[in-house]
Parts: C-alpha cells; structure tokens; sequence
C-alpha cells in the first residue's frame, strides 16, 4: 500500500525487468534471446536488471553474450539493490516483470509463489514466468490474471503479446496491484 505506482501511461511500457540473484536458474539469457529478437519490432525495448551475480565470471559472460547479440546498449545493469523503496520505485515505471526459473518437486518453489512475484505485483508489473515454474506459479499468475504463462521458446511471442495489446498490458498491471494488496 505504501508504493507510489506509476499510471499505465507514465511507465515505460516497452521496458523488461528482471530482479535477483543473476545465476543461471534465473534464465537471463533467454531474456537477452528474445530482447535481440524483438528488438527489430519494438526498438525502444530494454530490459532493466536489479541485482548482482555471486560469481563474477558468470556475469562476465552475460557481458559477452549481450554484445555478442548487439544488445549490450539496451540493457541497464543496475547491480544490487538492497533498499526496497530504491528498487520498488524503479521497477513501478517499467513495464514487464521476468520471472523464468524453472523448477521441479525437489526445489521449495514448486510448492510456493516466489517472493519477487510479490514484489512485482506490489509495484503493478504484469509478471511473465515459465510454464516450469511449478503449480503454485503457474496457478497463481494465470488464475488472478497478473501476467502470462510461457515456455522457453514462446518467450518472444509473449512479450510481445502484451506489448502488442496495450489494453491487456494495462489490464494484467492493475490486476497484480490489486492482487498485491489483497
């Protein structure tokens, strides 16, 4: 309740964001993959990321993948961000959440909504997760209408989905807010 949310026409529709830990369960590279593919169709695309990675030679190579793409430019590292308000106030003038790990019985995220599916709502980002994120996700995201479910390689089309459909992109926000104060 306390975040100040951004109107639909105040954000930047156009823009991704990813928030956490960067590892290879979070998946970035299939966001640069389909930043690089749908960067022809909406060339004012970027895709924030909000967070650090533990092992700097994995973010060595996120570096070298987003310029080997040419996408380097349109993407804004943040780096850690540990104040919520920091980040929160971020994130409510963006326009996707990215949400992509993918889990198995084994992991506790299959039984439970990760928390920066939460964190994402609360600031009224339409939430995109993998349809391997696990029941719990899945259900969640789909049942209250707070963002879309895909696969690895429907990422593209999704996003573009909601970029293309500014009344679907509008509606799946206002859901997550009000999803997120409930």
């Amino acid at each position: 309740r306390r975040i100040h949310r951004k109107s639909f026409a105040e954000r930047d529709r156009f823009a991704l964001v990813f928030l956490g830990g960067l590892s290879p369960v979070a998946r970035l590279e299939d966001m640069f993959h389909a930043l690089k593919t749908l960067s022809g169709r909406f060339p004012s695309i970027s895709l924030h990321v909000i967070g650090e990675a533990a092992d700097p030679a994995f973010k060595e190579s996120l570096h070298r993948l987003a310029a080997g793409l040419g996408i380097d430019g349109m993407i804004k590292w943040h780096g850690l961000v540990s104040d919520s308000r920091t980040f929160e106030d971020m994130m409510t003038g963006l326009g996707i959440a990215l949400c992509l790990y993918e889990t198995t019985p084994a992991s506790y995220s299959w039984y439970q909504l990760p928390g920066k599916v939460f964190a994402y709502a609360a600031c009224g980002l339409p939430t995109i997760v993998s349809d391997k994120s696990g029941p719990v996700t899945v259900k969640a995201v789909e049942e209250n209408r707070i963002g879309l479910a895909t696969s690895r390689d429907g990422l593209s089309d999704c996003i573009a989905q909601i970029f293309e459909d500014p009344a679907l992109h509008k509606s799946l926000g206002e859901n997550a807010a009000q999803w997120a104060v409930a």
